[in-house]
């Protein structure tokens, strides 16, 4: 229900539920969502990502285990996990990066072959 609140481009998150066939969860029912990608040339996959961590940390806050070096690693920036941490939305979070974003797409510009 949280994200279907926050409708996005190119991607749907119904319902779901399965039982794992193995594994510790085996034979047990789960439940979450699935990501259905509707529209490839639309999906933004970071945002996606963002607005999946949001609607955890808001719904399930117990189930979000941040490790700030892990996160901050793999992100390549601490600001996800600040504006996690922070209760920020996933528009604001994404949004603080649209500066650096398109400073980078206009360096990149002349080293595109094919545009």
């Amino acid at each position: 229900a949280a994200l279907s609140k926050r409708p996005q481009a190119g991607v749907a998150f119904p319902s779901a539920s399965w039982s794992p066939s193995s594994g510790f969860w085996k034979d047990r029912t789960l439940a979450g969502v699935r990501l259905d990608v509707t529209n490839p040339s639309a999906f933004l996959p970071v945002t996606a990502s963002v607005e999946l961590l949001v609607a955890l940390r808001d719904t399930a806050p117990h189930a979000l285990k941040i490790e700030p070096a892990l996160l901050d690693r793999d992100w390549g920036t601490d600001s996800l996990r600040l504006g996690l941490q922070q209760g920020l939305e996933a528009d604001a979070i994404v949004g603080g990066w649209q500066g650096e974003l398109a400073r980078f797409k206009e360096r990149r510009q002349r080293y595109l072959l094919y545009v």
